[in-house]
């Protein structure tokens, strides 16, 4: 019997472990923006969680971005809270023209455009496009695991929030070499479900 009631309290016990680590770098990088655009993200982070990791920008090729993929235990509970709190659903399905941000990187092509060493901009324009700005996640999965429309496989986009303007100070602002038409600045943030794989990814696009 003591032996049973140790074990039901190891498992409580190692189930609520926060990883310390992992939280302690989310929210160095959570610090670099303004708490209106990073309130989605989760305060804790668990050793229960499948698996966790975190994705920041690179300075050199693309724009501001966080993103933090996890399997949280509370899945159906964010799925219920976050199809009320969305403003925007996207299916990864969608035949719809989308707009996403630095749709024109992949990894492969990534290096070639150091914005470092390119003086002009130009605009894609997109006319036919009405879709909100959405997060390109390459930089997270294979290609083979990314529809035309630069939508994960199996991932439905609950877009949070999304405005036009200028969001980071100069320290910080990076200007694009390819903007997206009507989009010039702004940020997207929003969560990415997968729920046949309980996985989500939190996301804030700035650019």
């Amino acid at each position: 019997m003591l032996k049973k009631l140790f074990f039901i309290l190891l498992t409580i016990t190692s189930c609520s472990v926060r990883n310390y680590d992992l939280e302690n770098s989310l929210n160095q990088e959570l610090e670099k923006y303004d708490s209106s655009l990073v309130d989605h993200f989760p305060k804790k982070i668990y050793n229960s969680y499948k698996s966790t990791s975190l994705h920041y920008y690179d300075d050199f090729y693309e724009s501001p971005h966080l993103y933090l993929v996890c399997n949280p235990e509370n899945f159906s509970q964010l799925v219920s809270e976050i199809k009320i709190k969305s403003v925007e659903i996207y299916k990864s399905n969608t035949k719809d023209c989308l707009n996403i941000v630095d749709g024109y990187i992949n990894k492969k092509n990534r290096y070639y455009y150091d914005r470092t060493k390119r003086r002009f901009k130009r605009v894609l324009k997109n006319g036919s496009c009405n879709s909100l700005p959405l997060p390109n996640f390459y930089s997270i999965y294979s290609d083979n695991k990314i529809n035309s429309n630069k939508l994960l496989k199996g991932f439905d986009y609950y877009l949070l929030s999304c405005s036009k303007g200028t969001y980071l100070d100069s320290t910080h602002k990076i200007d694009t070499i390819y903007t997206l038409e009507n989009w010039e600045h702004g940020y997207s943030k929003g969560i990415a479900l997968n729920e046949k794989k309980e996985v989500a990814i939190y996301w804030l696009c700035i650019w």
